[in-house]
């Protein structure tokens, strides 16, 4: 099987040659990317080239929140110290600016929020306040991406979205999150609701226009214990990315996924999530990681072998573990998820730093070689 063979069938929940294995975040064929123009990892995308079966993750334009960015002035500067980059943006509403700062280091994969665009309730109104003039979203560098990925059968395209409360958390300090959603839940209600029509919009012409291709849902995570009560996932996550799944199963003939992403613990939310009519569950956390209260087990019982699942290798395990007790994690993560197939072996998340420590790139190594070891089916 090619990797894209290979990828397709773990997702629609059968068995394929092998289990598929890959670093996520990380595409070794995406050119211009944070991992492909670190000298650091030239080697490491090499061989990711030659043993990773790798999703394409793909650029969508979405606008300006969702709306014609020429309907909304957002003015940025830049500025730089040592080795940080610092940007801030403003962005004009009817009821006054809205400002945020966010921060990225050199060699980093990632960046920092310094400050968030709504920090009180008159920054709620001023968000709801801007002008929606509904946007299509621009899929020219998926469909680049997705040449690449075709070519020689080497991946799948995933496009990774928010939901809307992953939308309207993310523009807040989760404490102001959480106290809100608990104090004035009628008000955070009705920012997600706003969010939500606008994702709806977007999802719809998206699983139109794309075939077999990941709808990487994130923002569930927001909305899990310990970090809020479990009663609220039905009415913040379940209930609006239900509607957001079935805009992408109303295109049934393009083939695509729905993909649920939650880190945290979701053992007493595994009904809700089911009741999302999702394809895939990632990373799906596991015991004994102290940020997760199930197994791969668990959740493979619970949710059955129709759903597809990806995990769950935590990255301090590739990071910081020996050998053998990486080795062990990949072995029971594959017999315990995969054991009939409708699996991937992914990590918690992606090393994000350059250049990597020399154990790292040794684990890397590793974990494909214990992917290999253990993953070939029927499994032994």
């Amino acid at each position: 099987m090619t990797s894209r063979e290979r990828l397709l069938t773990a997702l629609r929940g059968k068995m394929p040659d092998r289990v598929p294995a890959n670093l996520y975040e990380i595409n070794p064929w995406a050119e211009g990317s944070f991992y492909t123009t670190e000298s650091s990892w030239k080697g490491l995308v090499g061989f990711l080239k030659e043993n990773s079966d790798p999703f394409g993750w793909g650029g969508v334009n979405l606008g300006s929140f969702h709306s014609d960015p020429a309907k909304i002035k957002i003015s940025s500067k830049t500025r730089q110290e040592g080795n940080s980059t610092f940007i801030s943006c403003v962005i004009e509403t009817p009821k006054g600016p809205l400002t945020t700062e966010s921060r990225t280091d050199a060699g980093v994969a990632t960046s920092w929020a310094l400050k968030h665009m709504i920090e009180n309730d008159e920054d709620i109104e001023k968000f709801l306040s801007i002008e929606y003039e509904p946007f299509q979203p621009d899929l020219a560098e998926f469909y680049k991406l997705e040449e690449v990925m075709k070519k020689d059968g080497r991946g799948v395209m995933l496009i990774s979205l928010g939901d809307a409360v992953g939308e309207a958390a993310g523009m807040m300090d989760f404490e102001f999150f959480a106290t809100k959603s608990v104090e004035d839940k009628k008000t955070m209600m009705e920012l997600i609701d706003t969010c939500q029509q606008r994702w709806l919009a977007q999802y719809d012409y998206m699983a139109k226009n794309v075939r077999d291709t990941v709808f990487r849902i994130c923002g569930p995570e927001y909305v899990t214990p310990p970090l809020m009560p479990p009663s609220y996932f039905h009415d913040f996550v379940a209930a609006p990315d239900r509607e957001l799944s079935r805009a992408i199963r109303k295109h049934s003939g393009n083939n695509n996924f729905v993909c649920i992403h939650s880190h945290s613990k979701i053992v007493r939310l595994l009904d809700e999530i089911a009741s999302i009519e999702i394809d895939v569950l990632e990373p799906v956390e596991s015991l004994p990681a102290t940020t997760a209260d199930t197994t791969l087990k668990e959740v493979r019982d619970k949710l059955g072998s129709r759903v597809c699942l990806m995990g769950n290798i935590q990255t301090r395990y590739i990071d910081w573990s020996p050998k053998e007790e990486l080795d062990a994690f990949i072995k029971t993560a594959i017999y315990e998820g995969g054991a009939k197939g409708g699996f991937v072996l992914i990590p918690t998340g992606a090393p994000i730093v350059s250049p990597l420590p020399e154990k790292t790139v040794e684990n890397i190594h590793q974990y494909f070689e214990s992917a290999r070891k253990y993953g070939h089916y029927p499994l032994k």
